[in-house]
């Protein structure tokens, strides 16, 4: 019985040939047609409404949200690292980029800088770069090295060691919004739903670029609704697509 139980645990410890061969050889485990970027999305809002008392008000969604810190060294100095300071403090190209483009249109990796034969910056990835590796068609793995890169604003607590990298249009990123569903226009509280939509759709460093002096937030969201894009405003719409699905679910279930 003891044979018996150790060749079935045995058995289902072993790995095929091909699989071995595969991770020896750097395959990638998974194929895949477009590449994803995981965004907490709440970090943002609550830092743009860090202006005003939406944040802080009990009955605000973003109320229980704790804040997190994390640590790193740069310099010889302990700081904090917040992926929110890679948007407020982006460079002055990509100063009207929403937050959404941004995060689509950009990589932020750790650099080793070198200068090319134009003068223009170019980079090799040091070995602690962000993980955004990928694969070709080929399944070969792949960096996009020697691209241009151009730093933050000196205020950013990781301007000599970290820059933006722009990602090529057809290698655009899919964003995999996580932290909480997003809000709703029809129901809950529509002062976080309007902040929400503008935090991710309108170019901003603080919150007053959002706010533009108006007393709340859903008048903000009135001025700029119809200077948003087409894109951003399909965006929007579709954001309430799986609201909308459920409640079909349950009307008929």
């Amino acid at each position: 019985m003891l044979t018996k139980i150790v060749n079935a645990l045995t058995a289902k410890q072993e790995l095929g040939g091909p699989m071995v061969c595969s991770y020896l050889l750097g395959f990638p485990d998974h194929y895949k047609s477009h590449r994803f970027k995981v965004v907490y999305w709440r970090s943002y809002v609550k830092d743009a409404c860090s202006i005003d008392d939406l944040a802080a008000n009990p009955s605000s969604d973003l109320a229980d949200d704790p804040d997190k810190v994390a640590l790193g060294h740069a310099r010889g100095q302990v700081i904090e690292i917040r992926k929110v300071n890679d948007y407020v403090y982006r460079p002055e190209s990509y100063r009207w980029h929403s937050l959404y483009q941004f995060l689509v249109s950009t990589d932020i990796r750790a650099t080793k800088s070198n200068v090319s034969a134009s003068g223009a910056p170019f980079s090799d990835v040091s070995d602690d770069s962000d993980d955004n590796d990928d694969h070709d068609e080929s399944g070969t793995q792949h960096r996009e090295r020697s691209a241009p890169y151009e730093r933050f604003l000196p205020a950013h607590p990781q301007y000599a060691d970290r820059a933006v990298f722009p990602v090529r249009t057809e290698r655009h990123y899919i964003l995999n919004f996580v932290g909480g569903s997003m809000p709703r226009p029809d129901r809950g509280d529509h002062e976080f739903y309007c902040a929400t939509m503008l935090t991710l759709f309108v170019p901003w460093r603080t919150g007053s670029d959002l706010k533009q002096g108006f007393a709340t937030w859903t008048e903000a969201f009135a001025f700029w609704q119809p200077r948003l894009d087409l894109l951003a405003l399909s965006i929007i719409k579709n954001f309430n697509a799986l609201h909308e699905c459920r409640d079909e679910r349950d009307r008929f279930s």
